[in-house]
């Protein structure tokens, strides 16, 4: 639930108040602040909670102004007080620049942008929005780890491919070594038989002129 009432005060006397929704909050955030001792004095600084039927008033006293807003039990402290010292700074400044009356709706409407503000954008609890940057980088070196991992598999992937096709091609180098090895034996073997077989015929036929001791001729 977001923040639901909001009330800025010098002392004990409001300046301006926005209720988001309805409720007595008005009353109660009035009746609480009168029943804090010392809050009108001057120089009084202050911060405090007060949970009442399932809301908490939550106060920041300084400056000699007071802001008060109401959440429900869940809404976050830090951001609560954060909305307080936010809005503090924001009407320190309109109050003490201003030389005559104040304009209670402008600075009404000024109110329920700064409680949508904090109610609703993310980006105003700082702790929050560090968390989530640091959570967008860490998601960030998550993929950039997980492509670097995919990466190293598609290269050793490649990498024993390679070796595949080179010890393939060590393979059947070694095989056409021993080959080119088997058909040079054979060669040197047929050329050595078609020698021996002309020399028989050669003998053969010139036996058949000069005997075959040949010393005929």
């Amino acid at each position: 639930m977001p923040i639901v009432y909001s009330l800025v005060a010098r002392g004990n006397t409001a300046i301006c108040h926005f209720a988001s929704s309805s409720g007595n909050f008005a009353y109660l955030a009035s009746y609480l602040l009168g029943q804090i001792p010392g809050l009108d004095a001057p120089g009084a600084k202050l911060q405090a909670s007060r949970a009442y039927e399932g809301y908490v008033f939550h106060v920041l006293a300084d400056s000699g102004l007071t802001v008060v807003c109401t959440t429900d039990d869940q809404f976050d402290r830090r951001v609560a007080f954060a909305f307080l010292f936010d809005t503090l700074g924001r009407f320190a400044s309109y109050v003490g620049a201003s030389s005559g009356p104040l304009d209670q709706e402008a600075l009404s409407r000024e109110l329920a942008n700064q409680m949508d503000y904090f109610s609703h954008n993310p980006a105003a609890d700082k702790v929050n929005k560090v968390r989530a940057q640091l959570d967008a980088t860490k998601q960030v070196l998550n993929d950039n780890v997980e492509k670097l991992m995919h990466r190293a598999e598609a290269l050793e992937t490649l990498s024993a491919k390679t070796q595949h096709v080179t010890d393939k091609a060590q393979a059947f180098s070694r095989q056409a070594r021993r080959l080119e090895s088997q058909l040079w034996t054979k060669n040197v073997k047929t050329t050595a038989a078609l020698v021996c077989l002309a020399l028989v015929i050669l003998w053969l036929f010139l036996s058949l002129f000069c005997g075959l001791s040949l010393r005929h001729c």
